[in-house]
């Protein structure tokens, strides 16, 4: 029985994908703000 360790692992790897998802939509909303400050 092997599932509760699998859910685990994908929970972790869902986590690292929020993780990545989040750090780009940060970087467009910086990208974004710093383009509307230079105008």
């Amino acid at each position: 029985y092997n599932t509760n360790f699998n859910v685990k692992k994908f929970n972790l790897q869902f986590d690292e994908i929020r993780k990545e998802a989040r750090k780009k939509a940060d970087k467009l909303v910086g990208d974004t703000e710093h383009n509307s400050k230079k105008e």
